[in-house]
């Protein structure tokens, strides 16, 4: 996970009632710095509707996304926000999974 000092990016600031619409990847950390936001998860089935699930994201507070997609951030007051994409999977692991899917294919 992303510690808050590493934030590659200077923090976003919106207005009272300004939405920000994002493309995200699971693993999306948002941290919110000053004020208050409501993240608006991407679209998924429930069911058979659509269902967007709604979350209040106060000062100093972090979210983190757990499906991929369009959010929306929308501010309900002046606020700063800081956001990270999630790390990329390390090649070490990827290469032990196989190693070990291999041998018990009977590989050597």
């Amino acid at each position: 996970m992303t510690a808050f000092s590493e934030f590659p990016a200077p923090a976003t600031s919106l207005q009272p009632g300004q939405a920000l619409r994002i493309a995200v990847d699971a693993g999306f950390v948002l941290r919110v710095a000053r004020g208050q936001v409501c993240v608006t998860a991407a679209p998924a089935w429930l069911g058979e509707r659509m269902f967007s699930a709604q979350t209040l994201v106060r000062q100093g507070e972090v979210h983190v996304v757990a499906e991929g997609g369009w959010i929306e951030v929308r501010a309900l007051g002046a606020v700063q926000v800081e956001m990270a994409a999630p790390a990329p999977p390390a090649a070490g692991r990827a290469y032990s999974a196989w190693r070990r899917v291999w041998r018990l294919a009977g590989g050597a």
